[in-house]
């Protein structure tokens, strides 16, 4: 992460790391149905370079912290097999987005699950913004409609796969659902949400 990156760049950089350097826990999560397990965190995922949502989410929301970027998990019960997921919520230039590198991870940077709006979210997995909590641990304390993501810009982006970014031209390079390389020019994200102009 360079040091002149904004507040997208520090997401997106983050983001492609995650999706490539970490793997998805699968015998801690089978372990997870016959036993409740004391040792998930966040530490033992950055520590192991592999762990379970619950591990990725905040891990991920922690390392955007640290960087400046204002970030938070975000959770629910998923309609489809009435398991808990954990994700990450990301603000920016006033704006919020979901994002989840759970998913991503394994999948050749999937950016089916970056900066997601609330209808994306529920889209994808069926995760409605009246049952999420944002920000809380608290089982049944359900905060999703406090908050609002409903910013889609980078739905151009959401069948797609990423291949690289240019923070010196502002552009997002990815690979499109029918296969086509293409490219997203952020600038104007930027210019809209305060983040510095290059």
């Amino acid at each position: 992460m360079r040091d002149d990156y904004s507040d997208l760049e520090k997401v997106l950089a983050l983001y492609e790391y995650f999706c490539t350097e970490y793997t998805y826990d699968y015998e801690i999560y089978e372990e997870m149905s016959d036993r409740y397990i004391e040792e998930l965190s966040a530490y033992r995922f950055l520590t192991t370079d592999h762990g379970v949502c619950s591990e990725c989410a905040p891990a991920f929301s922690y390392l955007l912290l640290q960087a400046g970027v204002d970030a938070t998990t975000a959770g629910g019960i998923c309609p489809r097999n009435g398991e808990g997921h954990a994700w990450s919520y990301v603000t920016i230039g006033g704006k919020n987005y979901h994002l989840d590198p759970t998913y991503g991870m394994e999948s050749g940077v999937c950016l089916s699950y970056f900066m997601m709006t609330d209808e994306q979210r529920e889209h994808e997995d069926g995760y409605k913004k009246s049952e999420t909590c944002v920000g809380c641990h608290y089982k049944g304390e359900q905060n999703g409609d406090l908050y609002d993501a409903d910013d889609d810009y980078f739905a151009p982006l959401w069948d797609g796969y990423l291949t690289s970014f240019d923070p010196d031209k502002n552009l997002i390079y990815y690979t499109d659902s029918d296969g086509n390389d293409a490219e997203l020019d952020y600038s104007s994200f930027e210019n809209n949400t305060g983040e510095k102009s290059k």
